[in-house]
């Protein structure tokens, strides 16, 4: 069934319930034509670890996905799990239920994103608040990279989700400035992903007295990558609250979205990221999928797509990519058109 909350909602409550994970075996290839190698891998975010339950994917998981050559996957992590006080020690007992991921797939060929779920916030305060003034974010960076430096087991940090709602319009450009600054003094060869204020959103990246237009971050490693999200829905919050019908989106609606994204992409010379992009199983929302992955698959600047969502907590929500009764979801076969081969 759809979701009637937000993502956002969702994912803050306690609404997420634990699910055994169902391992599918790997599906019989067609007889259509294989599709040819991208530049752009096309991975998966593994939710769980960042819901009140704590519900980390297991290496089973990662198992899932390897059997449909899927190698890349978004880890969310949450602030204040990792961190239970400002400014002091990481939590041992956190950090060591959700370790195992990028240490087993370190030798699966796989990689894990790291990725700071918490919306540019700490119990819900803004960074570059009082409450939580910069220094606090780069507090936390310089401890965790300090643990997972250099660890090759992973694809990068995502330095934070969806910051929206700063406190001014330089806070964002600021905080992240530091935070890659205090990365890059612990480990200077994990690629840093910056995602943008608003939310990330790719369709709104330079809106709003140009939103994210001076988000250009120094890296002495050279290897930072903006990170937006999109969703084909009428309001682009991933709530899809319409059907397709009565949405009045087009199977061409997300590539038409991502473009102001990767319009600024091109004429900054930048390299992107998207860090989410999801639909229902309506057969419209999947031809809008498998519009933009068809799409992606031509761009040389666009490094990985991680799907929204997966992992083994998610229940019926209705952009889940987790198997059902032994059988890969919809969405599943839309990527594996992009994966397989």
């Amino acid at each position: 069934m759809r979701l009637s909350v937000s993502r956002r909602t969702f994912l803050w409550s306690g609404a997420a319930t634990t699910a055994a994970l169902q391992f599918v075996s790997p599906p019989v290839m067609g007889t259509s034509a294989a599709v040819p190698p991208t530049k752009c891998r096309f991975g998966v975010n593994v939710c769980g670890t960042e819901f009140p339950s704590k519900s980390v994917p297991t290496t089973a998981e990662l198992d899932y996905y390897r059997y449909r050559e899927i190698y890349t996957f978004r880890l969310p992590l949450r602030w204040e799990f990792l961190q239970p006080v400002l400014m002091d020690g990481l939590d041992d007992i956190y950090i060591a239920s959700f370790k195992p991921l990028p240490d087993y797939a370190a030798n699966n060929g796989q990689k894990i994103l790291l990725d700071i779920h918490n919306f540019g916030r700490y119990n819900m305060a803004p960074i570059g608040s009082g409450a939580v003034p910069i220094t606090a974010f780069v507090d936390l960076w310089t401890r965790l990279a300090t643990i997972f430096s250099g660890h090759s087991g992973l694809e990068g940090y995502d330095i934070m989700n969806e910051p929206h709602d700063m406190p001014t319009m330089n806070t964002w450009p600021q905080a992240a400035q530091a935070a890659v600054e205090a990365i890059r003094n612990a480990d200077m060869t994990t690629p840093i992903y910056i995602e943008g204020d608003g939310w990330s959103n790719a369709a709104d990246w330079l809106g709003g007295w140009h939103l994210n237009s001076q988000l250009n971050i120094r890296d002495p490693a050279d290897k930072i990558l903006y990170s937006a999200h999109l969703y084909a829905d009428w309001d682009k919050t991933g709530r899809y609250t319409k059907s397709f019908a009565d949405d009045g989106a087009t199977s061409q609606i997300l590539v038409e979205r991502f473009k102001v994204f990767q319009d600024w992409l091109q004429q900054n010379g930048f390299r992107g990221h998207v860090g989410e992009c999801g639909v229902p199983t309506d057969a419209g929302w999947l031809d809008c999928l498998d519009s933009f992955l068809a799409y992606l698959r031509q761009q040389t600047n666009i490094a990985q797509m991680h799907y929204w969502a997966g992992g083994p907590a998610w229940g019926d929500y209705s952009l889940s990519i987790e198997p059902k009764n032994g059988v890969d979801r919809p969405q599943m076969r839309v990527l594996l058109k992009y994966t397989l081969g």
